[in-house]
């Protein structure tokens, strides 16, 4: 067995240029596998991160039928929830919102909105709509005349900071058209198309009166100290929140779209690893029968003098189990670089949306072990698999045939 590593040894060095473009190629697929993988991870986290931490939480409770057409008639009518909710060892922060389809009117235009009533206080720890402010100011919860628009929608409407808005909303159970005047304290900028033109916020107490639905509300949003247990189903906190008038769900139902997105991610991970192993083994077997070709004599040599075929098939998969220790080296290396680099300065996304949700920070790579212990192993392994065809047709060389140096 001695022998044989000496010999692979021997044979790897023999051609050291080949070996090492051989070995670069296989290097730089599991380099580019750990970034991937790096890169989706942290791309994963700052999606979530963006679509449940910039406004909707990382879970909501709404009455069971809301959320099938966002009809503010279905509501939540026990003042104690948001109370019963808070007290929860899990959750963080809690906030009330209502919420309504509504029509807003400038001297320059009319555009439908979604209308929705905030708590000044508990929604700044939910949401980072104070971050998002651009111009003017948030709303202080004591002036009834405040709101706040989009950056896109305040162009539409042609307004700025003081003008006045009308704001239009149907008031709930089929009663009559409420409408209010209000000026422009604040613009957001969410850079998310849809909220940046289509939403409105105002103090909760002036939803509620314009909605004429007492202290109910349509939503409460939470976060909790762990944003990993919105996605747990067997939580408790779902069933103790879930009954007859009431839904708890964490952003996993609420998002769906996301959810979805997230999990075609983790395919296009197995399908960019396959594809750059199926080109590293192309690499592997041309440079394996190169070699062979190369030492067709002296197979030949050692056919004629005995030797098995059992141990020219070890033989060549020693030199693959070599080069393939090598690239692994080569690969962990710039793997480990790549990923240092672009977990310190990342990639901005801030201009760009996916699925409707907008990247605020930029994107930085996870190194996590399985980075550098599973994919190396992988790579070993499927080396030493390429290495079997090109190993047979070694161990299957005929003496007479190998002394003529023909394939």
């Amino acid at each position: 067995m001695q022998l044989i590593w000496k010999l692979s040894l021997r044979n790897i060095l023999r051609n050291p240029k080949r070996s090492l473009l051989t070995a670069l190629l296989i290097s730089c697929s599991l380099a580019a596998l750990i970034f991937t993988d790096g890169y989706i991870i942290g791309l994963s986290q700052d999606m979530i991160k963006s679509a449940t931490r910039l406004f909707p939480g990382d879970g909501q409770i709404h009455h069971p039928e809301y959320l099938s057409g966002y009809e503010a008639d279905y509501r939540l009518t026990d003042p104690s929830l948001i109370q019963r909710l808070r007290q929860q060892p899990q959750v963080e922060a809690a906030t009330q919102r209502a919420i309504s389809a509504a029509m807003i009117a400038s001297t320059a235009n009319v555009q439908s909105v979604q209308m929705l009533g905030i708590d000044a206080t508990t929604e700044a720890q939910v949401s980072k709509i104070t971050q998002s402010i651009i111009k003017g100011a948030y709303l202080t919860g004591t002036n009834p005349q405040e709101i706040l628009l989009g950056y896109r929608l305040a162009n539409k409407m042609e307004v700025s900071l003081g003008d006045k808005i009308v704001l239009s909303v149907p008031q709930v159970d089929g009663g009559d058209i409420s409408q209010n005047l209000f000026r422009v304290s604040g613009i957001f900028r969410f850079n998310s198309k849809l909220m940046d033109e289509n939403m409105v916020f105002i103090n909760l107490a002036d939803a509620q009166r314009m909605l004429n639905q007492g202290t109910d509300v349509q939503e409460i949003a939470f976060n909790f100290y762990d944003p990993a247990l919105a996605s747990r189903d067997n939580l408790p906190l779902w069933q103790a929140f879930s009954g007859d008038q009431i839904q708890a769900l964490g952003w996993p139902h609420i998002l769906p779209q996301l959810s979805s997105m997230l999990g075609m991610m983790d395919y296009s991970l197995a399908l960019m690893g396959t594809i750059l192993f199926i080109i590293a083994a192309l690499g592997v077997i041309n440079a394996m029968f190169m070699s062979i070709y190369e030492r067709m004599w002296e197979f030949g040599v050692i056919k004629a003098i005995g030797t098995t075929p059992q141990s020219i098939f070890l033989l060549i998969l020693t030199e693959g189990l070599l080069l393939a220790l090598l690239s692994v080296i080569i690969g962990l290396m710039l793997g480990l670089g790549i990923n240092s680099w672009f977990g310190m300065v990342g990639i901005d996304y801030s201009q760009m949306e996916f699925s409707g949700v907008a990247l605020v920070e930029p994107t930085k790579t996870i190194i996590r072990p399985l980075q550098y212990t599973q994919l190396p192993v992988w790579v070993i392994a499927l080396t030493l698999l390429a290495c079997i065809y090109p190993a047979l047709f070694a161990a299957r060389i005929m003496p007479t045939q190998a002394l003529h140096k023909s394939l």
